[in-house]
């Protein structure tokens, strides 16, 4: 006979949360916005940003699904050229 309730204890769950990093960049431009889109017709559960980001050149971001559940997202990064802010006036 199975004991479930000690097997359950000694390996944990077998649906949990899925945490991803990503990591865009350095590229030649200086972030000026991060867009993170949901692209799941249920919620996903969590997106943030981990290093960089606005007023870097790179980010970090890291996503978490729900139990059992895909990444899906979109992500848009907006900026300005380092060598156009450069060239700005002062």
């Amino acid at each position: 006979m199975v004991d479930l309730k000690s097997d359950f204890e000694m390996t944990g769950p077998i649906w949990r949360p899925y945490e991803v990093e990503a990591e865009y960049g350095p590229t030649d431009a200086n972030i000026t916005g991060i867009r993170i889109d949901s692209l799941s017709k249920r919620d996903n559960d969590a997106a943030w940003v981990t290093s960089g980001g606005i007023g870097h050149n790179y980010v970090k971001l890291k996503f978490r699904s729900k139990r059992s559940r895909g990444l899906h997202y979109r992500v848009c990064l907006y900026g300005l050229r380092l060598s156009t802010l450069m060239q700005a006036p002062a």
